[in-house]
């Protein structure tokens, strides 16, 4: 998609959970070109995060968990959990950070701002 609109780059989340496939990652870095997969590892107390699963900016995407009784049913199922860093994810606390603020973070950390 990036390519189709001609950006150098593209951004996108995902929260790991059982159902994501095994080897995603892996996968992924066979397709994004060396040095250009960028890990970062979002964080938040669970009542922040249940307050923006239920925001409605969410429900315009496809596949976005927008329920808080369905995300704390996959918690509970320990369906969802915490990635293991590598030695290169960056790990940011975002709970009191705006979207923006948490992309210049990101954009810093990699050197992405030039």
């Amino acid at each position: 998609m990036a390519k189709e609109y001609k950006q150098k780059g593209m951004i996108f989340t995902f929260v790991f959970e059982k159902t994501v496939k095994d080897g995603f990652l892996s996968r992924l870095s066979k397709i994004i070109p060396k040095n250009n997969l960028l890990l970062v590892n979002l964080k938040c107390q669970q009542s922040i995060n249940e307050k923006r699963v239920e925001d409605k900016s969410r429900k315009k995407y496809d596949g976005k968990i927008t329920s808080v009784s369905f995300y704390r049913q996959l918690r509970e199922n320990k369906n969802i959990f915490d990635p293991t860093p590598t030695k290169n994810t960056l790990v940011i606390d975002n709970a009191n950070l705006s979207p923006s603020k948490v992309a210049t973070k990101i954009a810093q950390h990699f050197n992405l701002l030039n």
